[in-house]
């Protein structure tokens, strides 16, 4: 049986005595190195479905993100063509993203940065007659060219194609990171980590949302952050003297940082505060609530800042304005489904959606985070996902599938290492059984999410 206890988890790397020098080094690489090769491996599978545009949704957060980085203002009126017409607002005649603003936020920086490399890119494809990167897949450069006003050439988006490609990926790639360093956090012995996040890269939707500029990779990421800061925190406050002043201030960074994180991904996903809110209710200690607030105050006035600019006022959003989906209009009748039949799309089989029927290995964490290390996190998602099995399309609409659960993945992650955890110890001589049914369920879980993925996307 192999030995995973805390103690030789490599959870408290810092515990143990430590050696100076070259020896020193050489030890630490032969720790980490198995996670620097599994992290590029990873980063370089993800390239394999190539770059693009996929459609209205990430053609929206595109959109946004080109108004904030290249003209400074929150319309989008000679980018809206890239939302296919369907996922924009428009108010006093301008056109507007209907997505919460978090994504583009963040992806600003890689569409400044592609914006400066599209006019050479552009020019070469002319002189060539060839595609440098591919701005955007088949089945969106089909409706893109059938329904285009005056939006920007395809062919002009070469490098803004490529920096957010790589954008989407340092994201997923990040939130995998944390999940390491969660798990570490929770005594999940290094080989069984190292295998769960593999897991989640390619037998989950983590692993093809993060090829994309969709909302769900970074509000997962921004939660994963919030979580390994409150549990960093409260392990810190328990190991310090709260009276002293080095120990307060030390103690500072955690709850700033974590609480960006929780503001970033509410601002990606508002829906997520049904979350954020009860994390930090659930793990923080009281006393420190208003450094966690202190850390989410300048993002959430970034978002109200751009919410009044855009549409008049600090608690408007994009979907009160949204043109083509009147349900989404309204808070009522975007929740407006009964919560047995969204639970069953979201986690059974209804519209072929649900993790059952696409990532069953998944649903395997579900009681794994009945685990005293982990329940809070369990009871910090349920009202989020209550409010989920009400949408009124909780199967993601077009794609059908389970993306509106993705910020709650990497929490079933862990549960799915605590159980496999204590699978061991309860059946030490089924191993072979267990790892031989875990390896099919990630195996049936890699093929559905990528194929029907690759189906819908083009």
């Amino acid at each position: 049986m192999r030995q995973d206890d805390d103690q030789l988890s490599g959870a408290h790397p810092n515990s143990g005595p430590t050696r100076g020098g070259r020896q020193g080094w050489r030890e630490r690489w032969q720790r980490r190195w198995p996670v620097a090769v599994m992290m590029v491996g990873l980063f370089a599978l993800s390239w394999l479905p190539g770059t693009g545009l996929v459609s209205s949704n990430d053609g929206s957060h595109l959109a946004l993100a080109r108004a904030l980085a290249l003209r400074h203002e929150s319309r989008i009126d000679p980018d809206r063509d890239l939302c296919l017409r369907v996922d924009v607002a428009r108010r006093a005649g301008h056109a507007y993203s209907d997505r919460p603003p978090g994504t583009a936020f963040v992806a600003v920086p890689a569409v400044w940065l592609g914006a400066q490399l599209d006019g050479s890119l552009s020019a070469w494809s002319r002189e060539s007659g060839q595609i440098a990167v591919q701005p955007a897949r088949t089945n969106y450069a089909k409706t893109y060219v059938a329904r285009l006003r005056d939006g920007p050439a395809l062919i002009g988006l070469q490098g803004t194609a490529l920096t957010v490609a790589w954008h989407a990926r340092l994201v997923g790639l990040l939130g995998l990171g944390l999940l390491l360093a969660l798990m570490a956090d929770v005594g999940v012995a290094p080989w069984r980590r190292r295998s769960v996040v593999i897991a989640l890269a390619v037998g989950s939707l983590w692993g093809p949302y993060s090829t994309m500029l969709f909302s769900h990779v970074t509000a997962g990421t921004a939660l994963l952050g919030l979580w390994l800061a409150l549990r960093r925190d409260v392990t810190a406050q328990s190991l310090q003297d709260p009276l002293t002043p080095v120990a307060r201030w030390r103690g500072l960074w955690l709850p700033l940082v974590g609480g960006a994180g929780g503001a970033l991904a509410v601002a990606a996903d508002y829906l997520l505060v049904l979350s954020v809110v009860p994390m930090v209710l659930l793990l923080a200690s009281p006393r420190r609530w208003p450094l966690w607030l202190l850390g989410a105050a300048p993002i959430a006035a970034l978002v109200a800042w751009y919410h009044h600019a855009a549409f008049g006022s600090a608690w408007a959003v994009g979907y009160d304005f949204q043109q083509n989906f009147a349900f989404a209009r309204g808070r009522s009748s975007t929740f407006d489904r009964s919560p047995l039949s969204g639970l069953w799309v979201l986690f059974g089989a209804g519209h072929g959606a649900g993790l059952l029927v696409q990532s069953p290995v998944w649903l395997l964490g579900v009681v794994g985070l009945l685990h005293r290390d982990t329940w809070r996190i369990g009871v910090a998602l349920l009202p989020w996902i209550l409010a989920l099995s009400m949408h009124h399309t909780p199967w993601g609409g077009g794609t059908r599938d389970y993306r509106y659960l993705l910020p709650a993945l990497p929490a079933l992650a862990v549960g799915v290492a605590m159980g496999w955890r204590r699978l061991e110890t309860w059946v030490p001589r089924q191993q072979r059984v267990v790892a031989a049914i875990g390896f099919a369920l990630v195996a049936w879980s890699t093929l559905q999410v990528w194929t029907r993925f690759l189906h819908w996307r083009g």
